[in-house]
């Protein structure tokens, strides 16, 4: 675990995110220091004083035998995040979801495997005026390392005004359709 000590204090990472029976700590680094952006009431840390924090954090775990995971986030993976985001936004602000296989192909690998990652993790609106809901950058680069393989079937929930459906965004298949007005009806 020394290594992410030294990957914290050289700046290589710029996210970590702790889980264990306490709950859920996603720290960010802003202007050198480094806070729980999921607490508004946590305490910002210098980088020596968050590798302390984990250091305690690790020792309080095994004293207790108590499971605790640390992901890191890497920045060189947030510029393609975020790069992907834009692009996505702006293709589903002009076209619908029928339109992605083709929009697909333009883009280069790494970028596809960003697409995979934010979709899987995303909400689309079929009305109002924002296309997409995406989790934070922050999150998806920490989710980066375990999206190793571009899968066969990306499936994405799609709201409409009165309706849910899920479509298969790599061949524009409706694989679940939910009319909210039948449903409402029947309670």
């Amino acid at each position: 675990m020394t290594k992410i000590y030294t990957r914290i204090i050289n700046k290589k990472i710029t996210s970590v995110e702790l889980k264990s029976v306490l709950g859920r700590e996603l720290y960010i680094c802003n202007n050198g220091n480094w806070t729980d952006v999921l607490n508004e009431f946590s305490f910002s840390y210098t980088p020596e004083q968050f590798c302390q924090y984990i250091a305690d954090y690790e020792a309080w775990a095994e004293l207790n035998n108590v499971y605790v995971e640390i992901l890191e986030g890497k920045a060189k993976h947030r510029e393609i995040i975020n790069l992907v985001k834009e692009k996505l936004t702006e293709f589903f602000s002009e076209y619908d979801y029928t339109f992605f296989p083709k929009f697909y192909k333009t883009l280069s690998a790494k970028e596809k495997k960003a697409a995979v990652l934010i979709l899987s993790h995303s909400e689309l609106f079929d009305y109002g005026c924002i296309p997409v809901m995406y989790p934070s950058t922050n999150e998806l680069s920490l989710l980066w390392k375990g999206n190793k393989k571009l899968k066969k079937c990306l499936f994405v929930p799609i709201k409409g005004p009165d309706y849910e459906l899920t479509v298969n965004m790599f061949t524009g298949e409706v694989v679940d359709y939910m009319d909210m007005d039948i449903i409402e009806e029947n309670f």
